[in-house]
């Protein structure tokens, strides 16, 4: 992931970090990591239906056996 300022900045991934680290726990949900979240949407767009190889593309992944390995078995339903 890559996050910019409103003027097209980087923001240093630290920062991302923290601020999101906060946001959670002001929200009172439990500990998440952001890269939980790839693997949270990465779950439900295989379980939604959608292609391996955009799942794949989105996550960065070099192969699309990188992404069948790591989440197939995630998704019940994606076994039948």
């Amino acid at each position: 992931m890559f996050f910019v300022r409103p003027d097209g900045r980087p923001w240093h991934p630290n920062a991302v970090t923290q601020r999101f680290r906060r946001l959670v726990k002001q929200a009172g949900l439990p500990p998440i990591r952001l890269h939980d979240l790839c693997h949270g949407a990465a779950t439900l767009a295989l379980d939604a239906g959608v292609d391996i190889k955009v799942v794949s593309d989105q996550l960065g992944h070099s192969t699309t056996t990188l992404t069948r390995d790591t989440y197939q078995s995630v998704v019940k339903r994606l076994h039948r």
